[in-house]
C-alpha cells in the first residue's frame, strides 16, 4: 500500500528542515499592502513575523485570523514558512454564480431547468440571456428577442421565412 499524503508531507519537511523539525500551528495575523503574510505562534516572543508561503496559494481561501501550519527555514524561529491552512473540515463548496446572484437579489430559485438528453428548457420571469464573447441573445418578457454579434448568419436548407407586423431591412 502507498504512503499517505501526510506521511509524504512529513518526509518533505524532514528532508528540508531536519528530522527534529516540528510543524507549529500559528495564526495569520495580517497581510500587508505588498501581499506579505504576517504570522504569530505560541512561544514567539518577537511578535508577528513576516512569513513566506510554500507552494501554491488560493487567495480566495486565505483569511486573516485563520490557523496556518508553520515550519521554519533552517530551523530559525524568526523565519517562518507557511505550509498551508489548518482546518477541522473542508471549506464549503463555493456557491454557483446563479445561487449567489439569487441570494444577493433575494430572488427565488428557478422554477424549471430540465435536461433530458434531447431538449433543454430554461425559464426566466423577466429576461434570459445567452452570451459568448461579443455575441449575445436576449429574450425579454415583453416578447422582444435581441440578437447581437459581429456577424449574424441565418441559413435554411428549405424555405426561409421572415414574418412580422413590419419587416425592416437596413
Amino acid at each position: 500500500m502507498g504512503k499517505t499524503a501526510a506521511h509524504r508531507g512529513a518526509q518533505v519537511i524532514a528532508a528540508a528542515f531536519g528530522t527534529g523539525a516540528a510543524v507549529v500551528v500559528g495564526q495569520l495575523t495580517a497581510i500587508d499592502e505588498h501581499g506579505v503574510a504576517w504570522v504569530d505562534f505560541s512561544g514567539n516572543a518577537l511578535g508577528p513575523l513576516a512569513a513566506r508561503w510554500v507552494g501554491p496559494v488560493d487567495a480566495a481561501q486565505v483569511e486573516v485570523g485563520m490557523a496556518v501550519a508553520l515550519a521554519f527555514d533552517l530551523g530559525d524561529r524568526a523565519a517562518p514558512l507557511i505550509l498551508g491552512c489548518v482546518s477541522d473540515r473542508l471549506p464549503a463548496a463555493a456557491p454557483s454564480p446563479l445561487a449567489a446572484a439569487q441570494r444577493n437579489r433575494g430572488t427565488r430559485a428557478p422554477q424549471q431547468l430540465e435536461v433530458d438528453g434531447e431538449t433543454v428548457h430554461v425559464h426566466a420571469e423577466r429576461s434570459l440571456s445567452l452570451s459568448c464573447g461579443r455575441a449575445s441573445i436576449v429574450l425579454r418578457e415583453d416578447g422582444k428577442v435581441i440578437i447581437k454579434g459581429g456577424e449574424i448568419v441565418s441559413r435554411a436548407s428549405g424555405t426561409h421565412k421572415i414574418k412580422g407586423g413590419l419587416v425592416n431591412i437596413n
